[in-house]
């Protein structure tokens, strides 16, 4: 079954077993690396989507960012599926810290119109 969380997406990618089954991996030869599994799961479903303007962190490119609570490359990979994300960055600017919004300068708080250009310094 597949989940909508990629974390947990990316930890079946690395280890080939769901979190916690503690089962033998499935097909243990075709595990992604750490590097590799969350390019695939980003840019890779952006080219398959025909998405050639997404997908990675570049100028130009339609790009939301995540931090992550932990450094997924300095714990054990069993534990993948236990890393949240504890800020997202949509659209350039606003942001989600762990269930709440954050209000960003280029966005009004409320209907407001929006200004032509947002010169707001980045964070």
């Amino acid at each position: 079954m597949s989940t909508p969380n990629p974390m947990r997406a990316v930890h079946v990618a690395v280890n080939r077993g769901l979190p916690g089954s503690g089962a033998p991996p499935f097909l243990p030869d075709q595990r992604l690396g750490l590097a590799e599994a969350p390019r695939a799961y980003t840019r890779g479903s952006a080219l398959v989507n025909h998405r050639d303007d997404s997908g990675a962190l570049r100028a130009g490119y339609v790009t939301d960012l995540v931090v992550l609570d932990r450094d997924p490359f300095h714990a054990p990979p069993q534990d993948l599926a236990e890393t949240r994300v504890a800020l997202t960055f949509v659209g350039g600017g606003s942001s989600i810290r762990r269930g709440r919004r954050e209000h960003h300068p280029c966005r009004p708080r409320r209907r407001a119109p929006r200004p032509a250009r947002c010169r707001a310094a980045p964070g």
